[in-house]
């Protein structure tokens, strides 16, 4: 795309040459329709320090190149004159002229009438007046007309002529000039577009190599906005003196800009010395711009030098950056390459060949964007890429931990808190439901092990059913696994979903005799399957250890009593061992609703001469058989 913009704006800026010799220009044979714009560029009368007047001849005819600057003085005044003989066919036909502006001051003559002025032409400082407009003048055709221009410069370092005239049919002119204006347009305002965008993104993402490449653009546009066609003085007349102040300074941020963002970019291998000294030169040629136009335009040389050396050092660096492997410095090479390429261009055409007319920077630092866009994105894709990793290692380390902690204590943890403080660890009451398979040591059933993680797995599901994160709630807790049981909590840490831990536990406990007896019919015992089942009420607390892996855990009496109470079965069934009991503490007992009381025998302690380990002040405790 570049390439053709480049392309596009060159065939706006030549047109076709015809032979001008010694001042003289045969057009009798000319067709506008073959060649619709003529560049009167060529060998014209010349005289130096010398006002010609109309058809005035000259004793000594001397001959210049127009365009081109005076090479044996830099300030002074000169007359420059071209005969042209035009078609007869064209007779009274509109044709126009395209002049556009001079170093400094201009007068332009045509068949001895002034046509236009650019300024205030004249001989000395005092009666000379620099301007830089540039107008369409439309004449109607004669067969033999003679230009004369008048041009002085005692502002600028540079006298001469610097652009070609154009001429042609008037509207032939016209579209020729709106075709280049639109042409610029277009670039000027995708510059525009990508400065305004990364400018934004700076202020969304706050990364600064999205600023650098903002500064890039937008003075990049500016740059071209003041060359070129000068859309920007089309649109705002600037004046002389701040014309040439910011066109030359768009140049110098446009160099300062890039080496912004190489430093940016290879921060780690860009010299701490070089960049002083570049920041402080920097400072300088960008105050050497308000001063004077003849005396900034005097030193340009030294500007150009140090934009040189500044995009030969980062052009340096760039490769030291493909040795090291920086991610993105091939973009930072090809760019340097190509915006130092371009400078050396325009600094042979400005310096050597005195052109004026097109400068290639602006295509280069176009490129050397594109260059910035697409490092910037490289570095950006790695450390999505890095983001996607960490949030795939994330996520995983997640679906992990999920399978320890509770969806609440997930929530809880991605949203900033600690895992001590996920879980209660204050001290409560619960009832405790002790489950033991009884004598599964002795079944000898090949899928005896699966029985087994199959009837906890589905006890484990009931006691999360109802689970509610936000409300902290659910049936029960599992503590732990103990031999072929398992233990766990109704009350703390989860809140009962009725308001009754004892109703609610023993509600639980026939769900997992249930269990128990459905998971038992696959190993087709002759004997049946049977469990002890122990719950006790009394204090409980959660805690996390000081030290090692923090899982967390519960202790209190009311999970050494519920093992305590459960292991009373060998009490109370000595006749009927082949079937399932559970076994309540009177405190739980008491604590049900009176119809869930119902088929529960109570055993007094003392008549059996017995006690509960741990609960000696037991007096008596309830059981039930089940089928």
């Amino acid at each position: 795309m570049i390439l053709l913009l480049f392309l596009a704006s060159w065939s706006c800026v030549k047109r076709d040459t015809l032979p001008i010799h010694q001042g003289q220009l045969d057009l009798s044979l000319w067709d506008p329709r073959l060649r619709p714009v003529l560049e009167l560029a060529g060998e014209w009368e010349f005289a130096a320090n010398t006002v010609l007047l109309p058809n005035q001849k000259s004793t000594e005819p001397a001959f210049i190149k127009w365009p081109k600057t005076w090479e044996n003085y830099n300030q002074g005044y000169a007359s420059y004159r071209l005969r042209l003989k035009l078609p007869r066919a064209l007779q009274n036909q509109t044709l126009a002229l395209f002049i556009p502006f001079q170093s400094t001051a201009m007068r332009v003559l045509l068949n001895g009438e002034k046509i236009f002025e650019s300024g205030s032409f004249g001989t000395d400082r005092s009666s000379s007046v620099p301007s830089r407009d540039q107008a369409i003048i439309n004449f109607p055709a004669q067969e033999d007309m003679e230009i004369l221009v008048h041009i002085s410069n005692f502002h600028h370092s540079r006298g001469g002529t610097w652009y070609a005239m154009k001429m042609g049919l008037f509207r032939d002119v016209v579209d020729d000039r709106f075709r280049r204006l639109i042409m610029d347009s277009l670039v000027i305002f995708m510059l525009l577009g990508l400065g305004l965008y990364f400018v934004f993104s700076y202020v969304v993402n706050r990364k600064p190599l999205s600023l650098a490449i903002g500064f890039t653009g937008l003075t990049n546009a500016l740059r071209f906005s003041m060359t070129s066609s000068r859309l920007f003085e089309e649109l705002i007349p600037l004046g002389f003196a701040a014309g040439f102040r910011l066109e030359y300074w768009s140049l110098y941020l446009l160099v300062q800009a890039y080496v912004f963002f190489a430093y940016l970019y290879l921060r780690t291998i860009f010299s701490k010395h070089i960049g002083m000294f570049l920041l402080i030169c920097s400072l300088l040629v960008n105050a050497k711009v308000f001063l004077s136009v003849e005396f900034f335009s005097r030193y340009l040389f030294l500007a150009h030098i140090l934009c040189l050396f500044a995009i030969l050092y980062c052009f340096y660096i760039s490769i030291k950056g493909l040795r090291k492997n920086i991610w993105g410095s091939v973009y930072i090479f090809y760019g340097s390459l190509t915006i130092f390429t371009a400078s050396l261009i325009d600094i042979i055409l400005v310096n050597i060949l005195g052109n004026f007319d097109f400068y290639v920077i602006q295509y280069g630092s176009l490129a050397f964007l594109y260059m910035q866009a697409m490092a910037a994105g490289s570095r950006e894709l790695v450390y999505l890429q890095k983001i996607r990793d960490e949030e795939e290692m994330r996520n995983h380390s997640y679906a992990q931990l999920a399978k320890i902690v509770y969806p609440h204590q997930m929530k809880m943890i991605q949203g900033g808190k600690i895992l001590e403080d996920t879980m209660p660890t204050s001290d409560s009451e619960a009832v405790v439901i002790s489950f033991d398979i009884i004598g599964s040591s002795r079944i000898q059933h090949e899928k005896v092990k699966k029985f087994l993680r199959d009837t906890f797995s589905r006890c484990t599901q009931v006691m999360m059913e109802g689970y509610d994160a936000d409300k902290l709630q659910a049936p029960a807790y599992r503590i732990k696994e103990v031999g072929d049981g398992f233990l766990c909590s109704v009350g703390y840490p989860f809140r009962t979903i009725s308001g009754s831990k004892a109703n609610d536990a023993l509600r639980l406990a026939y769900r997992f005799h249930e269990i128990l007896k459905e998971e038992a019919k696959v190993l087709q015992s002759e004997s049946p399957i049977c469990c002890g089942i122990g719950m006790a009420l009394d204090s409980i607390s959660g805690f996390y250890p000081e030290s090692g892996a923090k899982e967390y855990d519960v202790f209190g009496r009311s999970v050494i009593l519920a093992t305590r109470y459960e292991a009373m079965r060998k009490y109370i069934l000595d006749e009927n061992r082949e079937s399932s009991i559970i076994i309540l503490q009177s405190r739980v007992y008491e604590s049900l609703d009176r119809e869930l009381r119902d088929g529960f025998n109570r055993f007094d302690l003392q008549q059996h001469k017995t006690i509960v380990r741990d609960d000696s002040g037991a007096a008596v405790l309830y059981y039930k058989i089940m089928a």
